[in-house]
Formats: structure tokens, C-alpha cells, sequence
């Protein structure tokens, strides 16, 4: 089942370059649920560069229902508010869970050296839309790898010179090998930690033709078994 969804020019409008903007409806796997018009218009964009994204690099993903995203005040999974993040994906489920752009908790998010909020609202979205392609590889990779997977495609969507002061601004936490990354590492510095895989993989693309080819890595930390 795929989701048409149409975007008018009327809210098409945004003032940062991203690679690969795609502002052209068509079938996307895709379900928005309470979504503004601003929020409908980052779900499309995002879903279409990470479908793009992935095609341009030869993954093969399985059949799945459409990705349903719910725009909330407060993240919410099974009536139990979850705390501290900006989006979550639940693979139970196939539903990214996405803070409102104009809720309180999101509005009070630093930009982290990026030129908006807006721009950083964006970029969750397309990382939350990763792990939801990627639960449909050949061979799901760790949850520890799944959130380098994700920061890479997140952050590649940024033109250079919207992304150097970002890179400028993390710290020297490096990835060495997708093998030996912990989840702990992600828990303590999750920026610094996706800011890592996306230097990671863009340095070594043959690793992520290997993960998204369904051949990733496995990882040495228990905690990254742990679905």
C-alpha cells in the first residue's frame, strides 16, 4: 500500500539548501498523522531523499507497510511519555513518533552550529526516516550501527558549507569501526556520536555499500543485541 501525497507550492518554502531537494508529489510510503502544513511538507521532503538516497546506492528493501509519522507535543509510545528526545522510531509498529516544529520542547532545542531550528527539524525527521528503511535491509544491522546508519544519511543531506560548522563544532570522539561502538557512547554524546558515523561512512563508503548490501558488521557491545 503506498500513501499519494500532494504538496502545494504554497508551502513550499524553505531558505536552506539541502542536497537532493525533491519537492515533486508521487507515491510515497508514507502516512502523516496531525501533521501542519510546514511538518507534511519536511515528512515528504525527507522521505524522498532518504528513498532517493538509498536507491542511488543500491539497497535492496523488502516489502513494508508505509511509514506512518505522528507529530506530537511530547513524545508519546503507548501512553508512556519518553523524555529528552526529539523523535522516535518504533520498529514494532513501522511509526515514527516527531515532536510538533512549534512545540515547547522543540523550540527550546539548541540549533547545534546549524543555520535554524527548522533545518535541524529536518534533519530528525530524515534520521528517524533512516531507521525505517533500514529495519527493511537484507540484514537489519545492530541498533548501535542502525544510529551511525542514521547520522550519516541525516547529516549528508547538508551542502558543505552548512555543514562545516557543524563538523567544526563537534569534539574528537571518532568511530574507528562500526564493530567496537557502544550504544553507551551514543547515550553520553548522541550528537558528537552521529556527527562520528556520518564522518565515518563518508570516509569509507565501502562499509556502508556492505550494510546496506545486508553484510553489516556485527557489534562487540551486549547492549547493541538489545531491540
Amino acid at each position: 500500500m503506498k500513501i499519494l501525497i500532494v504538496v502545494t507550492a504554497a508551502v513550499l518554502v524553505f531558505p536552506t539548501v539541502l542536497r537532493g531537494e525533491q519537492l515533486e508529489s508521487g507515491n510515497l510510503p508514507l502516512v502523516t498523522i496531525d501533521a501542519t502544513p510546514f511538518e507534511q511538507y519536511c515528512a515528504v521532503t525527507a522521505m524522498a531523499y532518504v528513498l532517493a538516497a538509498y536507491a542511488d546506492l543500491g539497497a535492496e528493501l523488502s516489502p513494508a507497510d508505509p511509514c506512518r509519522i505522528i507529530f506530537q507535543d511530547r513524545i508519546t509510545v503507548d501512553g508512556i511519555v519518553i523524555e529528552g528526545v526529539l523523535g522516535r522510531y518504533d520498529s514494532r509498529t513501522a511509526t515514527v513518533y516527531m515532536l510538533h516544529f512549534e512545540s515547547e520542547d522543540f523550540q527550546e532545542s539548541e540549533p547545534d552550529s546549524l543555520p535554524d531550528l527548522a533545518t535541524k527539524f529536518r534533519l530528525v525527521v530524515a534520521h528517524e526516516f533512516t531507521h525505517y528503511l533500514n529495519a527493511r535491509l537484507p540484514v537489519r544491522p545492530d541498533p548501535v550501527l542502525d544510529e551511525c546508519i542514521a547520522g550519516y544519511f541525516q547529516y549528508a543531506w547538508l551542502d558543505d558549507e552548512i555543514l562545516a560548522p557543524v563538523l567544526e563544532s563537534a569534539t574528537d570522539y571518532r568511530i574507528s569501526s562500526p564493530a567496537r561502538v557502544s550504544m553507551l557512547a551514543y547515550r553520553d554524546e548522541p550528537d558528537n556520536f552521529l556527527l562520528a558515523g556520518y564522518l565515518y561512512f563518508r570516509n569509507r563508503p565501502a562499509m556502508l555499500d556492505r550494510c546496506l548490501r545486508g553484510n553489516p558488521p556485527l557489534s562487540r557491545d551486549p547492549m547493541s543485541r538489545l531491540r
